[in-house]
């Protein structure tokens, strides 16, 4: 499992949370349902190669730790450009229900 899916699992109690792959998960937004792409521990740095990994798992939202992690401004076009938003943890949080 995931360094950021530990920490979101750990710190999700009392949210609609359900994990469906590995790195893959469903919350539950106030607008609805969200697919999270968690990155991997070798992808601390949110580039525009974990968009597109996001991209092609068909999420629409990747989550990182602010407090290690990063995303590129390359990663920021490109998510962009493909409608997926990248946020860290806190904000996250503050969409689940």
């Amino acid at each position: 499992m995931s360094s950021t899916l530990d920490y979101f699992a750990s710190n999700a109690k009392g949210k609609h949370f359900k994990l469906l792959k590995e790195n893959i998960g469903q919350i539950k937004t106030k607008s609805g349902f969200a697919m999270v792409y968690f990155p991997d521990s070798s992808e601390y740095a949110i580039t525009e190669d974990v968009v597109m990994s996001a991209k092609n798992a068909s999420c629409n939202i990747i989550v990182y730790a602010s407090t290690w992690g990063s995303k590129t401004h390359e990663a920021e076009v490109a998510a962009s450009r493909v409608g997926i938003k990248i946020v860290p943890f806190g904000t996250l949080f503050k969409l689940a229900e």
